[in-house]
Formats: structure tokens, C-alpha cells, sequence
């Protein structure tokens, strides 16, 4: 039986949670028997209702400075207090860099939930040396629960530089599941993952936004939409596809995030 925990990993400003993430969060919880939401800031004025009142979901709210990988070990220890961790078959670690989903997220989490003993990431990178992107993680029970991983977790602390956070904790992560022997298992593998301007091997592949949402992936990094050098794709086809894929999720990146301006001159 196929049990899915959810650790979600945010950051917000404000008195209240961005509906953005909102439609993000709604959308894993209906794919995840349990959830927590771990916020880098302090709690605000405002939890939607539906949060408050569910009792598969818990809400960690506090600044601690640790990145995602920080709010992933609370997120974990807090599961593990309420014996989620223990009931759960497949753990899945996300975070709101994204937008979405713009196409069915269960495809993708049926694929990656078929085993017990495998380590998923949506996206494989090989920036600096290649490694599963940790926006997207799901590991098997085999995995999350094995000793080494679980001290992993534990050990997470503040670092001096968000380099620091991705050299020690993403790619260590990666390090780590292989030194255990779990091979790096990623939807979007690199040998498919090919530039559509010279055919060559996408150093990035969520630098090529429209190129994995039409080979199937349900999500998009914000950065892709604030930062043309993060958009190797058309940033102008790339907003006409949340448009045309989920209206509605356009509607509220257009209320909620302040890139009119750099929209407007794509359009």
C-alpha cells in the first residue's frame, strides 16, 4: 500500500500565505495521506482555514536561516513525533521555487512511488557535478529510512552562503544515496534532457521551462519567470502556456508576483 508524506518547504513575507503557494499546496495534499508545511519566517496573521482544520496536516512556522534542507529536517523530526514518518511508504520533499501544477501531478508520482527502495527527483542537474534538484525529491521507505539518511537530515545546520547550502546539502545529498548505493533515479533523465537550440545536453534542465512541460513535467521555476538568463526557452511562449495549461494558476501569478513589468515587454 502506497502511504505518501509530504515535507513541504517555504518562505514567505507578508500577513498572509501568497496564493501561488496556496494552489501549490493544495494540489500535493490531495496526492498525500500526510503533510507538513515548514515555513523560513515567522508565522503570519493568516492560515487558510482548510490548513487549520485538517488533520493530516501540520504547519511549522519559524525562522531559522537553514534554506529548504533546513526546513526539510523539521519537517521530518515533526512526522516522526506524530508517527507519520513510521506509517509512510514513500516520502516526498518539495518546495515553493515553483509554480503549478500545470499538467496531473499522480503520473509522476505513480512512477516514482513503484518501489520502495528508489531515490526520485523530478530533474537531474549536472551543474558542478551531476546530482538530483532538490525542489522535487521522493525517496522510497528503503531510503528515507535508512540510518545514514536519516542522520543526513539531522545533521543540517546553518551555513555561511547558499553556496555553501548547495555544495554540502544538495549535492551531498546526492553523494550520500550513492555512496549507500541507491542509483540517482530522475523523471526528466539528462540523456533526454537535450538543448532544442543545438541538441546538446541541458547543463539546467529548469532552464528550459517549455521544453519539460511539454515532455510532461507538472512544474515551473519561478526563477524561469523573473529571470530571462534562467529562461533558455521563450519567455513569452512559456507565460501563454500557464495560461493556456491552467488559467486559473495564471490569474494568480499575474495578482500575486510583481514581474508585470518584465511580462508585458515579452508579450
Amino acid at each position: 500500500m502506497t502511504v505518501l508524506l509530504t515535507v513541504f518547504a517555504g518562505y514567505f513575507g507578508g500577513k498572509e500565505v501568497p496564493e501561488v503557494t496556496r494552489l501549490w499546496v493544495d494540489a500535493l495534499r490531495a496526492e498525500s495521506e500526510f503533510m507538513v508545511l515548514c515555513f523560513d519566517n515567522n508565522s503570519p496573521g493568516f492560515w487558510p482555514k482548510q490548513w487549520l482544520e485538517d488533520s493530516g496536516m501540520l504547519i511549522l512556522s519559524k525562522q531559522h536561516g537553514e534554506y529548504d534542507f533546513g526546513s526539510y529536517k523539521r519537517g521530518i523530526a515533526a512526522a516522526q513525533e506524530k508517527k507519520w514518518y513510521q506509517q509512510s511508504s514513500h516520502l516526498l520533499l518539495c518546495n515553493d521555487s515553483v509554480v503549478g501544477p500545470i499538467s496531473p501531478l499522480k503520473p509522476v508520482l505513480g512512477r516514482m512511488q513503484s518501489n520502495e527502495d528508489e531515490a526520485w527527483g523530478l530533474t537531474q542537474s549536472d551543474q558542478i557535478t551531476p546530482h538530483l534538484q532538490s525542489y522535487f525529491l521522493l525517496l522510497g521507505r528503503k531510503v528515507f529510512g535508512h540510518h545514514d539518511v536519516q542522520a543526513f537530515f539531522r545533521s543540517i545546520s546553518v551555513q555561511q552562503s547558499r553556496y555553501d547550502v548547495i555544495e554540502k546539502y544538495e549535492l551531498g545529498f546526492s553523494r550520500l544515496l550513492l555512496a549507500l548505493g541507491f542509483p540517482l533515479r530522475a523523471f526528466f533523465i539528462g540523456e533526454d534532457c537535450l538543448d532544442p537550440r543545438n541538441g546538446k545536453r541541458m547543463i539546467n534542465p529548469t532552464a528550459y521551462p517549455l521544453s519539460l512541460v511539454c515532455m510532461g513535467s507538472p512544474l515551473i521555476k519561478t526563477k524561469a519567470l523573473r529571470d530571462p538568463l534562467a529562461n533558455n526557452d521563450s519567455l513569452l511562449s512559456t507565460l501563454k502556456l500557464i495560461a493556456k495549461k491552467n488559467p486559473y494558476l495564471w490569474n494568480a501569478l499575474w495578482r500575486s508576483i510583481p514581474f508585470r513589468r518584465l511580462w508585458q515587454e515579452a508579450q
